[in-house]
């Protein structure tokens, strides 16, 4: 019978104090569960933000990172449609390049095939 007393005691001083703390997460639940939630946005952004800084400091400097905001399909249209114009008008001056400089060597290669022809000269600017 004292055994059995002592284990009840035991147990209800026991039992107490689990029931004391499960009526206080009861209570707070919400708090509790907010609180982990913003612990858990708090985690996952600085993982990600690490990562993505880790990635971009491998990258060559020539690439970069662009926002999820630059990455809709009209800003990349956009985008891609100048880089294209860009190159078109890069390609025209190379050729308007390439075409000036044959156009000097064919005239001064003429010019030193005539012996008393007069030499060529930069044209004169207008005032």
């Amino acid at each position: 019978q004292d055994e059995f007393r002592a284990s009840k005691v035991t147990f209800n001083k026991l039992n107490r104090h689990i029931f004391e703390w499960l009526y206080v997460l009861e209570e707070h639940r919400g708090d509790i569960m907010d609180s982990c939630l913003q612990t858990l946005k708090y985690l996952q952004y600085d993982f990600f933000s690490s990562a993505a800084h880790a990635v971009s400091n491998v990258l060559p400097e020539q690439m970069s990172f662009r926002p999820m905001t630059d990455m809709l399909p009209e800003c990349l249209q956009a985008q891609v449609e100048e880089k294209l114009n860009l190159s078109e008008d890069i390609e025209a001056a190379d050729a308007r390049e390439i075409f000036v400089q044959r156009l000097l060597q064919r005239l001064v290669s003429e010019n030193k095939d005539r012996p008393g022809a007069p030499a060529l000269s930069t044209p004169a600017t207008q005032v």
